[in-house]
């Protein structure tokens, strides 16, 4: 049971009897006796001569005895009153007390590192730059999480696993066949094309990214509208090519055909 620094300095000084001091904290006269004996003795082993005594308040002496002593008092603060005297072992126990529960929210006062065994929770964690060779606990969880900068989830050889709605796809872009485009995120491009030249042949579209000199070839389809009532024709088809961010890519159209190419920003 935690004792309050202050309930223990008027039993040791003899401010409050024993009897009085077992009733406020739910011990017995004997305990509360027993208590203040073990205290004293305590004082005269620690080397408290009669002379140190005489020549500090012996409140005070005894404050400082508790802090040396490290006796279990209560984790609060020490309150003061306008016009009395603060006892310079009360204000150190302030600080201290205060050092203790800073270390135990953010780490090691004196260091730069951010240390906690707790959770950390907030309805928003907001800094203009949160910079840090690493970030690493065991769970992060929030409703929401925003970032203006790079992000990166997981490690080689992990499972990133993502549950509920995923909102993965950003805004979507139409393409202009035969025009090169430098992709600003990474994306899909997703090619639509329709055979019309029936007889005459197919419609052919091919994908382009990468280094588009010389050209890299990642996707590829054909459409046939068919002729003469063969069945075996396909009148459209598609692909989707991965394109990554700084890369460059085209779509272009060959043969007897219209087309329709889109770029699928992968997030928004």
């Amino acid at each position: 049971m935690s004792l309050d620094r202050h309930e223990l300095i008027d039993l040791v000084s003899g401010a409050v009897p024993p009897l009085e001091f077992a009733q406020r904290t739910g011990r017995t006269e004997d305990e509360a006796r027993a208590l203040r004996e073990a205290f004293l003795h305590g004082m005269r082993a620690q080397g408290s001569g009669l002379r140190a005594v005489r020549r500090r308040p012996l409140r005070a002496l005894l404050v400082g005895a508790l802090l040396v002593a490290g006796v279990a008092v209560a984790q609060t603060l020490n309150v003061f009153t306008a016009n009395t005297p603060a006892v310079a072992a009360d204000v150190n126990g302030n600080f201290s007390l205060l050092k203790t529960w800073l270390e135990q929210k953010v780490g090691t006062v004196g260091s730069n590192n951010i240390t906690t065994s707790g959770a950390l929770s907030s309805g928003s964690l907001s800094t203009g730059a949160l910079s840090s060779g690493s970030l690493t606990t065991g769970a992060i969880s929030a409703t929401n999480v925003t970032a203006t900068g790079d992000v990166s989830l997981g490690a080689s050889g992990k499972t990133l696993n993502l549950f509920g709605t995923v909102a993965a796809f950003g805004a979507s872009t139409a393409l202009t066949l035969g025009t090169a485009s430098t992709a600003t995120t990474d994306g899909l491009v997703v090619m639509l094309l329709t055979g019309t030249g029936g007889c005459s042949g197919p419609a052919q579209a091919f994908g382009y990214a990468g280094n588009l000199s010389p050209t890299q070839l990642r996707g590829h389809t054909s459409a046939h509208a068919g002729c003469g009532g063969q069945d075996y024709a396909t009148a459209q088809a598609s692909f989707v090519m991965p394109v990554r961010k700084g890369e460059q890519y085209r779509v272009d159209l060959a043969g007897l055909g219209t087309g329709t190419a889109f770029f699928f920003a992968l997030g928004r």
